[in-house]
């Protein structure tokens, strides 16, 4: 007879399901008594270190992006840096304007606070006349009438001695100053006329550099029927830069009445030396 083949015995279905029971019940059991291990914390800090320093990467790079960018002060001040192209370079011209234009400047507002405080326009030009010429006595007496004048029309608030004088002083160096611009131009060959002329339009519309006022002057030069074609080439030669021939005079500095005196006294004991020198050689 053929042999049967050995079958292991089974257990039953329910036997099964109450053994799968059992052993999930078991493993609960377990995972309540005994707490996540500190692997699986630092696995979890890890992880979300990790996610820190994602975000920082991520912010470094955003910040790294936009420090390439330039803030809009950062631009201005760069533009306002940079030459403007059309920019006219310094010309005999202008230089002597610029400088002109600013002691004339500086000179109206001394002018007008002596002139507010009960001084002649009249008499103070005489009196930066004399301070000009030398003549220091005359401008003594002067002085002493344009004080009392003052004084006399706006009692304790009127202008004292020294502070005329001071005033004074202040003047007559811009006028000296004023001297000296005027000899250099005219050393330049620069035409005096018509660059007092310019000065003065310049100075009626000082906030736009006398753009109308010159403006103003071509449009009736035109409708007069004046040719100004001219203008052109002879403004290009002018900016040009090419100057006189003629050195440049260097700028006196004034002399006190020390030294006036000394160099009075030098010339004469000079003159004296000269002279017995040629007596004794004719005795």
């Amino acid at each position: 007879m053929p042999a049967e083949p050995l079958r292991l015995p089974t257990a039953p279905a329910e036997s099964t399901e109450a053994t799968e029971q059992a052993t999930l019940s078991a493993v609960k059991d377990s995972s309540l008594k005994h707490p996540p291990t500190t692997d699986s914390r630092s696995a979890g800090k890890q992880h979300s270190g990790r996610n820190k320093a994602d975000q920082s990467n991520v912010s470094d790079a955003g910040e790294a992006k936009d420090s390439t960018k330039l803030p809009s002060d950062a631009k201005a001040q760069s533009s306002t840096s940079e030459p403007a192209p059309n920019e006219v370079h310094k010309n005999p011209v202008r230089q002597s304007v610029e400088e002109i234009c600013q002691l004339l400047g500086d000179s109206h507002e001394v002018r007008q606070e002596i002139t507010a405080r009960g001084v002649q326009f009249n008499t103070l030009n005489v009196l930066i006349d004399f301070g000009t010429k030398d003549k220091h006595e005359e401008q003594a007496e002067l002085i002493k009438s344009a004080v009392s004048a003052s004084q006399k029309e706006f009692g304790d608030q009127g202008i004292t001695s020294e502070q005329l004088e001071k005033h004074l002083d202040t003047l007559v160096t811009i006028e000296r100053d004023l001297g000296h611009v005027r000899r250099l131009s005219q050393n330049q060959g620069l035409n005096m006329q018509a660059l007092n002329f310019l000065t003065q339009m310049i100075r009626l519309n000082p906030g736009d550099g006398g753009e109308k006022s010159v403006n103003n002057l071509m449009a009736y030069a035109v409708a007069c029927g004046i040719k100004v074609e001219g203008f052109k080439q002879e403004a290009k030669e002018l900016m040009a830069g090419t100057g006189s021939v003629l050195p440049q005079i260097p700028k006196q500095e004034p002399v006190s009445k020390e030294e006036e005196l000394k160099n009075i006294l030098r010339d004469v004991l000079i003159g004296l030396a000269i002279g017995m020198g040629v007596l004794w050689l004719f005795l």
